[in-house]
């Protein structure tokens, strides 16, 4: 099952929003929403997990406070005097095929014989108010997702599931609700105080964080195997005291250590660069109380010295608990896809510890079962691969032209696909400057800007960034797409302002030559030995585009890597294959021909800017 839609009315800051997630080819499992402080980032995060936790009767056990403690404080603050509405969020999903084979193996254990299971259903959480006081609340599913065929004086009949037996209905909602509907898992931070101890068996009147930090320890035994389990394999083991099952505890325990170690010194997770590599995790043999309570000990050891989580740095405290409450999580017995929700991630962290963390996030969510939704409003944490599953997030109480201005009647939050966005603020003309308008980016006088080559557009971008990535395993080169080959002018016009070298390539076609000569004419002798179309790399490219520069079978192994059915070779699907694999950190083998088309251009333009440097 995943999300494709979540609708949200009245909640907080939102009047009317859509926020449409459909996964559409290129497929990526981490989104990104870009705005400015107050904008409504954090609402739309805290609405989708005010969904989550309405629609379950058990919650997802965490340690962050709730969202909200009265459920008066969601009534838009411009309604709150005389409110008589709803609030309302619905959830559209689509059941793959194999949610659809667990439901109708769960129909068949109830005697029916199955006819059909709709693609998709809407799950809606219903806050009724009036006079701005809290009414009830109403959880309704798509009523006639299942359709069964009995038999009705001896003819077959078609039903809803719904119709039929409304007891069988709700238990077969229940099992999608427990089994297969995706848990969405909030992090507004990562800072909690890591307790020092973690009991290992409920005591009265614990709290909720050693619930759920024993809960921590299970997953961190299940990712070394499944069939480890706390209270058997370490809790029973401790109080029979036997020198076998001693033994056995402490080789369970190093085992643990062991574990948490390699996932803290991972180098594709670990957001400190190599400041961790000589760091270890040891989980100490379990102790007991004076009053007889079995606890476990973490501490972080260094060179001969070890220390308490809660005596580390605050960046440490931030990545350590990141750690275990994500990458261990999706080891849990029984888990389903999981949408971790976090909210302005790692701004505590040097921009560097902000970059590694993109790459966490890709490491999270390859292979397994996680999906990422994340806002920022740092430049450091957005992944010019996945402008496609980027979306702006604007508030209409800001006044985006004078940011001391906020009119709390306006409030009225939206969000946009990026690629919307760029449509309907046409006048931001490079691909990424919207996403640094939005920001109110500008550079700093210290900061150090990278040497650039220029591209038309974000398919040429995708493609040189492909192949120079993960096919020349070369992450030097800097690539940074327009919107077309005369949408150039404001970044040529800053680099040139802020003195940084760069150049620019165009396809070789007819509006490519015609952009460059107008580039030239505008610009003059700044962008002598700038600017170049793939025609003066070499001439077999003359009044071609990039797509052209792959041999034709690579082109269309490309495209069926993706496109498994489609062998017809189609410009479109070709670009969206080339996005997919990038995205994915998919490498194809290609034809020696094609390497060599690409070396030569990265090359080319690497050779241009060194030769700028004069060096």
């Amino acid at each position: 099952m995943q999300y494709t839609k979540f609708s949200i009315k009245n909640f907080k800051g939102i009047q009317d929003l859509e926020f449409t997630i459909d996964q559409k080819t290129p497929i990526s499992k981490i989104i990104t929403l870009v705005g400015l402080n107050e904008s409504g980032k954090t609402t739309i995060l805290e609405a989708l997990s005010f969904f989550y936790d309405n629609i379950k009767d058990e919650k997802e056990l965490t340690i962050t406070r709730s969202i909200v403690d009265d459920v008066h404080e969601l009534i838009p603050k411009s309604k709150k005097s005389l409110f008589s509405e709803s609030i309302l969020l619905i959830g559209t999903i689509l059941l793959e095929a194999s949610d659809k084979e667990e439901i109708k193996k769960a129909i068949l254990t109830k005697g029916y014989k199955l006819h059909s299971i709709q693609d998709t259903l809407e799950i809606t959480v219903k806050l009724n108010f009036k006079d701005s006081t809290y009414i009830d609340k109403e959880r309704l599913w798509t009523a006639k997702i299942i359709n069964v065929t009995k038999e009705v004086d001896g003819k077959s009949v078609t039903q809803s599931l719904y119709d039929v037996e409304r007891d069988d209905w709700v238990a077969i909602i229940d099992h999608i609700e427990d089994k297969l509907l995706p848990a969405i898992i909030y992090y507004p931070n990562f800072l909690f105080d890591f307790p020092d101890q973690i009991f290992l068996e409920e005591k009265d009147g614990e709290s909720k964080e050693q619930v759920f930090y024993r809960n921590v320890l299970q997953d961190i035994l299940a990712s070394i195997d499944k069939d480890l389990l706390l209270k058997e394999h370490i809790v029973d083991r401790i109080k029979s005291g036997l020198p076998k099952d001693i033994d056995s505890t402490e080789a369970v325990v190093n085992k643990m250590s062991g574990q948490v170690t390699r996932f803290l010194t991972n180098s594709k997770l670990n957001v400190f660069s190599k400041l961790l590599e000589k760091k270890q995790v040891s989980i100490k043999y379990p102790k007991k109380d004076s009053a007889g309570g079995i606890y476990l000990e973490i501490k972080l050891k260094s060179g001969d010295d070890e220390y308490l989580i809660r005596e580390r740095s605050l960046g440490f405290r931030w990545f350590f608990t990141y750690l275990l409450f994500t990458q261990f999580r999706i080891f849990r017995k029984g888990s389903k896809k999981l949408i971790f929700l976090f909210d302005e991630p790692a701004s505590n962290l040097h921009q560097t510890g902000q970059h590694r963390l993109l790459e966490a996030f890709r490491e999270l969510t390859t292979n397994t079962n996680a999906f990422v939704i994340y806002s920022t409003h740092s430049h450091h944490l957005i992944n010019p691969q996945l402008l496609e599953t980027t979306y702006i997030v604007r508030n209409n109480a800001l006044n985006y032209e004078n940011d001391q201005d906020y009119n709390l009647f306006m409030t009225d939050i939206s969000i946009l696909r990026y690629r919307e966005f760029v449509a309907k603020y046409s006048s931001q003309v490079n691909y990424f400057q919207p996403i640094l308008d939005v920001l109110e980016y500008r550079p700093s006088n210290l900061e150090n800007i990278p040497d650039i080559i220029m591209l038309e557009g974000k398919n040429d971008f995708y493609t040189l960034e492909y192949i120079n990535k993960l096919i020349f395993k070369d992450k030097h080169a800097n690539f940074v797409p327009g919107m077309g080959s005369g949408s150039l002018d404001v970044i040529i016009q800053l680099y040139y302002s802020w003195g940084r070298n760069f150049v620019i390539l165009l396809d070789s076609d007819e509006e490519g030559l015609k952009q460059k000569k107008r580039y030239i004419d505008k610009f003059g002798n700044i962008l002598k030995d700038k600017i170049f179309t793939l025609g003066d790399i070499n001439l077999k490219w003359k009044g071609k585009e990039i797509e052209k520069v792959f041999e034709n079978n690579d082109a269309t192994k490309i495209q069926f890597s993706v496109y498994k059915t489609d062998s017809k070779l189609d410009k479109k699907r070709l670009n969206l294959s080339i996005q997919e694999l990038l995205i994915n950190s998919i490498s194809i083998e290609l034809t020696e021909s094609t390497t060599n088309n690409f070396h030569d251009i990265v090359n080319f333009l690497t050779t241009k800017l060194i030769k700028q440097k004069g060096l």
